[in-house]
């Protein structure tokens, strides 16, 4: 019984000092984890847009097919992907009239009548 006890002290031991010590346990921070999140919200986000019909269509006007452009958004660096899509939600829709644009159009024709009135 001795003998057996003796070979497994030896072979763990032996174990311990032959295997390296690689492994390690950290806190994982929230930032990190919610960076993560993000990271893979950004993608889908800009896989998603390039899904749209209309995103599509005007992709192939320009001779770009959707499976192409599919396959440039995943060699993106996620810092491209996350500037990308930062300007996904910050552009208007095709179409969108915000608050300034219609300021600047009040502003304009106002100008115009208040000239065209003086010129009258």
């Amino acid at each position: 019984m001795k003998a057996i006890y003796k070979f497994l002290i030896h072979i763990l031991i032996t174990s311990l000092v032959l295997v390296p010590f690689s492994l390690n346990a950290a806190m994982i921070s929230t930032d990190k984890v919610f960076k993560t999140e993000q990271s893979v919200e950004n993608k889908n986000k800009v896989l998603e847009f390039f899904n749209r019909s209309d995103v599509a269509a005007k992709f192939e006007s320009m001779g770009v097919s959707p499976q192409m452009a599919k396959e440039r958004v995943n060699a993106m660096t996620q810092a491209e992907v996350n500037q990308v899509a930062k300007n996904i939600d910050s552009l208007p829709a095709a179409g969108d009239l915000t608050i300034t644009t219609i300021g600047w159009i009040g502003i304009v024709l106002a100008v115009g009548l208040i000239a065209w009135l003086f010129n009258k």
